[in-house]
C-alpha cells in the first residue's frame, strides 16, 4: 500500500518521467523509512528527485521490493550512485568543520587562554580603583590643578559635603545653644549657610583635602588664607599623604562603587573619613563622608564688634514652645544587605515609622527630619524625609522608608545593631501642606 505524505517539511508528489540515461535498475521500487515514518513505494526515479530536493538524505533506510531487508541508502546496490559523491562531500565538510572545532574550542592551549585573558580582564577592573586612588594621591601631593579635574567629581563631592556639614553645624549649634545665646548665637544662625560653603571651598583643594585626611579636621579660612600667600608651601601637608592613610579600600554595594576608608594621622582621631569612587567611563572621586565628630568652627569670627556692643550680656528670651504637628512612633527596623541578583547593589537599613496628625486640619503632604536617639536623649541619627501622603484629621499612616547603609558610621552601625525597644525618635517638621492650600513652615 502506497503512503503519501509531508517529508522533512516538504510535500512530494510521484513522478511518472523517466530518464533515458539511467540504467533500467532504477525502474525498480523502494519502501523509505524517513522520521519514524515509511514511505512508498518509489522508483528509483523518484528517489532521485527527492534526494535532489534533500528529502531522502544517504543514512535514511530503503526496502527494495522483493529485497532480503532494510539498509541505507548510500549501501543500496542500486541507490548508492546517487549518494556516493553527496556523502562524500559532506563527510570531508564534516569532518572539516570537526576538526576546526576541535582546534578551536577543545585545545587546552586555547582554553587556557581564553581563561587566562579572563581573569587578567577581572584583574585589572580590581586594580582600576585603586590606581586611581593613587593618582588622587599624586595629584594632591603636587597640587596638579588639572589632574584633580579629571579625578574628582567637585559638584557631586561639594552637594555632598555641604549637606553634611549643615546637619553637623545645626546638631552642634543644638547642643551649645543653651550655653551661648545672645547675639553671637543669633549671628551664626544667621550667616550658618556662609559658613558652610566658605568651609566646604576651602576643604575642596588640594591643600584642603589634604589637611582633612592628614589632621582629621576641616582647614580654617585664616589657613587657606596663609597657605595661599606662602605658594608652593601649600604642598607640604600633601606630600607624605599616600596607601599608609588608606584603612580599608574594596568594592561596595557593587562593582560600579569604590569605598576607601582614610584614616587621619593625629592619635586622637576618632573615626575614618570615607572616599566614595563612581564609575561612569571612568573612576571618580564623588563623595567625601566625614566623621561625625569633626572638628569645625560652629560660630563666625564676629571680632570685638559683638563683644564691645554691649557691657551687659544680652538677655536671654523665652522660647515658645509650637505644638507639634505630628507625633511619631518607631514600629520596627532592619537591616537589609546588597542582593545584586535582584539587582539591589547597596546595604539598606529599612523603618517602618507610624505618624499622628495632631493639627487641627487634614494635612496633604509634609516634610522634615527624623532624630534617632537613645534611651538617655543622645543624638545617634538623623535622617531628612518627604512624605505626600495625606493624612486626615486625628488619623494615623504607616510608612516604610530606607537609609542607606554606610558601615563606616558609627550612627548607622548603632541604629542597625541597638535593640529597637533602647531606640527613641523624633520628628522636627519642616514645611506641612494642607489640603486649603495653607502651607505652614516651622521654625528649625
Amino acid at each position: 500500500m502506497e503512503k503519501t505524505g509531508s517529508m522533512r517539511g516538504k510535500h512530494f508528489r510521484h513522478s511518472a518521467s523517466g530518464n533515458a540515461n539511467l540504467p533500467r535498475p532504477f525502474d525498480q521500487t523502494w519502501h523509505v523509512y524517513v522520521e519514524e515514518e515509511t514511505y512508498g513505494p518509489y522508483t528509483g526515479h523518484e528517489i532521485k528527485n527527492m534526494a535532489a530536493e534533500g528529502q531522502i538524505v544517504a543514512d535514511d533506510l530503503v526496502h527494495l521490493e522483493g529485497g532480503s531487508g532494510w539498509t541505507q541508502a548510500r549501501q543500496d546496490a542500486v541507490l548508492s550512485v546517487l549518494f556516493s559523491e553527496r556523502h562524500d562531500t559532506f563527510s570531508r565538510v564534516g569532518s572539516a568543520w570537526a576538526r576546526s572545532a576541535a582546534d578551536q574550542f577543545r585545545s587546552p592551549r586555547r582554553a587556557a587562554l581564553i581563561l587566562s585573558a579572563l581573569a587578567l580582564l577581572a584583574t585589572l577592573w580590581v586594580v582600576w580603583p585603586y590606581y586611581a586612588l593613587h593618582g588622587l594621591f599624586s595629584a594632591l601631593r603636587s597640587a596638579d590643578a588639572e589632574a584633580l579635574a579629571h579625578r574628582i567629581d567637585f559638584p557631586s563631592v561639594r552637594e555632598g559635603l555641604r549637606s553634611d556639614l549643615n546637619a553637623m553645624m545645626l546638631q552642634k549649634m543644638k547642643s551649645s545653644g543653651s550655653d551661648s545665646g545672645g547675639l553671637g548665637s543669633g549671628f551664626a544662625a544667621l550667616l550658618g549657610p556662609a559658613i558652610v560653603n566658605t568651609m566646604v571651598d576651602s576643604v575642596i583643594t588640594p591643600q584642603g583635602l589634604a589637611t582633612l585626611v592628614s589632621l582629621g579636621r576641616a582647614p580654617k579660612p585664616s589657613e587657606a588664607k596663609e597657605s595661599a600667600a606662602r605658594g608652593d608651601d601649600n604642598r607640604d601637608q600633601a606630600r607624605g599623604l599616600g596607601f599608609r592613610n588608606v584603612r580599608y579600600a574594596f568594592f561596595s554595594g557593587g562593582l560600579r562603587t569604590f569605598n576607601v576608608e582614610v584614616m587621619p594621622e593625629r592619635d586622637d582621631a576618632s573615626g575614618p573619613i570615607i572616599f566614595r569612587f563612581n564609575w561612569n567611563g571612568t573612576w571618580q572621586l564623588t563623595r567625601i563622608t566625614l566623621p561625625d565628630d569633626l572638628d569645625f568652627p560652629t560660630k563666625p569670627d564676629l571680632g570685638n564688634a559683638v563683644a564691645t556692643s554691649t557691657t551687659q550680656p544680652a538677655p536671654k528670651l523665652p522660647k515658645q514652645a509650637e505644638a507639634p504637628p505630628l507625633s511619631v512612633e518607631l514600629i520596627s527596623k532592619n537591616y537589609r544587605p546588597s542582593n545584586w541578583r535582584n539587582s539591589e547593589y547597596r546595604d539598606n537599613l529599612s523603618i517602618q515609622v507610624k505618624f499622628k496628625n495632631l493639627t487641627t486640619g487634614d494635612i496633604r503632604a509634609f516634610d522634615g527630619a527624623l532624630v534617632f536617639k537613645d534611651l538617655l536623649d543622645n543624638h545617634i541619627l538623623s535622617a531628612r524625609i518627604e512624605i505626600n501622603e495625606p493624612i486626615k484629621l486625628g488619623s494615623e499612616l504607616t510608612w516604610d522608608g530606607e537609609i542607606a547603609y554606610n558601615q563606616f558610621l558609627a550612627g548607622h552601625q548603632r541604629i542597625r545593631s541597638e535593640p529597637l525597644e533602647n531606640l527613641k525618635i523624633d520628628f522636627v517638621p519642616g514645611k506641612v501642606l494642607f489640603f486649603d492650600g495653607k502651607l505652614v513652615e516651622f521654625k528649625k
